[in-house]
């Protein structure tokens, strides 16, 4: 067995010295293979493409897909105050009844809108809430919109808004990325009587898919015995905010 396994180790041999010969084999071992320095190029534009894909996708976003984000604000408010004697009652052919109220408040303020998002808003409703620490709350909704209402003096001698010409009330509409100023008429359906009080007051807007209101702002404001003493005149009368009478007082 030993002398078998010889010879076929020399045959072995010999064929592959025969293939040497004629090229068919290389009779050297072949290199090791070479490692590469890595090359950091790809991985860098990789991730270059990848930034630039995310700042494409946030500027697509705020440019175009972002939905409305509709802020309002509420400006000092004029009050106009009207007493046409006691509350009449009403009396209805189907017999039901009802009170006319011969005193009313209302609230003049201009209203700043912007629209934070890419796509047009809508505010359809808008309602100043005000709520004293008595107990006493009005709520003012807006009845006429008084961009280019002027003021009068009617037959008493008030100074009063003409609201012959003013358009009623309707939804506003924001395009994407801008702001717009309104003026509006409120009237209170549930004022009772001009007294002293120190109201919390909220500003809340509804868009055409709210189920709730939106808190726009929450501000203060005093009825004191000077603010009611000038209201029973009659005539329209500017009554600032606590928050900006304190920043006024803060700069003397």
């Amino acid at each position: 067995m030993a002398v078998n396994e010889r010879r076929l180790h020399n045959l072995e041999l010999k064929v592959k010295a025969m293939a040497a010969s004629l090229g068919l084999i290389s009779s050297k071992e072949p290199p090791p293979a070479r490692l590469h320095p890595l090359n950091w190029a790809n991985p860098l534009s990789l991730t270059f493409s990848l930034v630039s894909l995310i700042i494409a996708g946030f500027a697509l976003w705020y440019s175009s897909l972002k939905p409305a984000d509709i802020k309002v604000s509420l400006g000092s408010p004029e009050f106009q105050y009207q007493d046409a004697g006691p509350d009449e009652p009403v009396q209805f052919p189907s017999g039901l009844t009802a009170v006319r109220h011969k005193k009313m408040l209302a609230l003049i303020g201009t209203c700043a809108i912007a629209n934070g998002g890419a796509n047009s808003g809508e505010i359809d409703q808008i309602a100043v809430q005000f709520t004293s620490d008595d107990g006493a709350k009005w709520t003012f909704l807006p009845l006429y919109i008084l961009d280019d209402a002027h003021t009068i003096t009617n037959a008493l001698g008030h100074r009063v808004i003409d609201v012959g010409q003013a358009p009623a009330f309707s939804p506003i509409v924001t395009p994407g990325k801008q702001a717009v100023r309104h003026t509006f008429l409120f009237a209170s359906g549930d004022f009772d009587n001009l007294g002293l009080h120190s109201f919390s007051v909220k500003l809340l807007t509804w868009s055409p898919d709210d189920l709730k209101p939106r808190e726009q702002q929450v501000l203060h404001i005093d009825f004191n015995s000077n603010v009611v003493s000038v209201l029973q005149n009659q005539n329209i009368t500017e009554v600032p905010w606590e928050e900006a009478r304190r920043r006024l007082k803060d700069l003397k």
